[in-house]
């Protein structure tokens, strides 16, 4: 699902129509809502924008006037949306299975405060996605110049996200999505554009996230949220999982696939050993793990269903015992998952045996959002949107780099005088490590960096 909300401040103009035709047609949104048209929304005006495969049926909020403050338009082979909620603030609609609001918060902090009590849905499953003008900002340093943002406004901001369990989504582009056009030290910009999501929509949606676009025609960036598919490298690194360690037949596999015999020389048996035990251990932790998360969802609905048939008959032991074993089981699998989840979101800090696993799948999110190129900008007008264009352009670029001809090095910089390394320095670099102090450099690592 890919959406798009622009704080326009007037579609009436021939450059923003022209924009947001522009913008239609490179970034592809299934969705599109407008804020501040400043025109009315009539099929005539709808059909002049040539926004192509889009219907011009056009969901708008109540704003008090025949100039609607929020428009909502969708492509053709989208279900209309049913409106949920409208106001001259927010609109909600629900698509496709999907809760999408739109919104354009008041400038004055009493209105805005109507908003947050208005804007309630942390009880939904529905995948829940909220973007637009908040005219706030959730930190100290989203904002420059000007007057300093209050204190109890952020507050409100930030209070409102965590009772609805809300985060924020990954933030591409422009930091500052609205600026006052001043010059000098009259000059204020700030991020009051942004979006934030529910877990189901991260769920539905993997790797989804928000870029904020230049500002063009109007003071405010307008936003393109979008999932990114990262495919899986085919190189992907093979890491052991710790909760294999306590699995009975664990030690005794990993034993048993080492000590097969194998002729060569040691290096070949080495590496043609290491082979064979990874290659073992993926097929016996499908046999064995399997999908943890669907594991844990049986073993939860066999704890109901036993739970369900105590209910009926509270007097019966055994189906007593029936359910303390359906409870251990679905702890094992949930000490699994978590555990899972602990390695894969790199996060070190947390006591041994915390389980929020919400908090893990945000770390993993997070760091997987950091370590991938969604688009590269090659030139000033050219950027790439493709992971096939970026990773040829990326494998093109160090080929030429470090396969190119002599380089020719000007002996003029090694007249240059620097520190040599002293005699009784190089003599501690070649020094051999005692036990004692390689024991102390292992144990300083991480719970879960080695393994003996």
């Amino acid at each position: 699902m890919r959406v798009f909300f622009w704080n326009a401040q007037g579609l009436a103009k021939d450059g923003a129509k022209a924009k947001l035709k522009e913008l239609q047609n490179l970034h592809k949104p299934d969705i599109i809502c407008i804020a501040e048209a400043q025109v009315f929304c009539t099929a005539r005006f709808v059909r002049s924008l040539r926004l192509v495969d889009f219907s011009e049926d056009v969901v708008t909020s109540e704003s008090g006037d025949d100039k609607d403050n929020i428009w909502v338009m969708w492509k053709t082979s989208l279900t209309r949306p049913v409106i949920l909620s409208s106001s001259k603030q927010v609109i909600t609609i629900e698509v496709e299975g999907n809760i999408i609001t739109a919104v354009h918060a008041s400038y004055n902090p009493v209105t805005r405060k109507m908003m947050w009590r208005q804007l309630d849905l942390g009880s939904t499953s529905l995948p829940w996605l909220v973007l637009g003008d908040f005219n706030c900002v959730l930190r100290m340093e989203e904002k420059k110049g000007g007057i300093p943002i209050k204190e109890v406004y952020m507050n409100e901001f930030t209070s409102w996200i965590s009772d609805n369990s809300l985060v924020e989504v990954d933030s591409l582009g422009k930091k500052y999505t609205w600026s006052n056009r001043q010059k000098g030290s009259r000059r204020i910009v700030s991020k009051h554009d942004r979006a934030v999501v529910n877990d189901a929509w991260f769920f539905k949606y993997d790797n989804w996230r928000c870029k904020a676009l230049p500002r063009i025609c109007s003071d405010h960036s307008p936003l393109i949220g979008f999932a990114f598919q990262s495919p899986r490298p085919k190189r992907a690194p093979f890491r052991i999982q710790k909760m294999w360690m306590s699995h009975p037949s664990f030690m005794n596999l990993v034993k048993d696939t080492w000590n097969l015999s194998m002729v060569g020389a040691p290096p070949f048996v080495f590496s043609s050993k290491l082979r064979r035990l990874k290659d073992v251990l993926k097929v016996w932790n499908r046999t064995v793990f399997g999908d943890v998360q669907f594991r844990l969802k049986q073993a939860e609905l066999k704890l109901d269903a036993e739970m369900d048939l105590l209910d009926c008959d509270p007097a019966d032991e055994l189906q007593f015992t029936r359910v303390d074993d359906a409870k251990k089981a679905a702890d094992d699998v949930r000490m699994d998952l978590t555990s899972m989840l602990r390695m894969k979101s790199r996060v070190t800090w947390l006591e041994e045996g915390d389980q929020n696993t919400r908090f893990f799948h945000n770390s993993i999110r997070m760091r997987r959002s950091q370590n991938t190129i969604s688009d590269l900008k090659v030139s000033i007008n050219s950027t790439l949107f493709l992971q096939d264009n970026i990773k040829d352009f990326l494998v093109n670029h160090y080929k030429d780099k470090f396969n190119g001809g002599d380089t020719c090095i000007d002996s003029k910089l090694f007249d240059f005088y620097h520190e040599r390394i002293s005699s009784q320095e190089s003599i501690l670099m070649d020094a051999i490590p005692n036990l004692e102090e390689i024991r102390v450099v292992v144990f300083d690592l991480g719970a879960d960096s080695a393994w003996p």
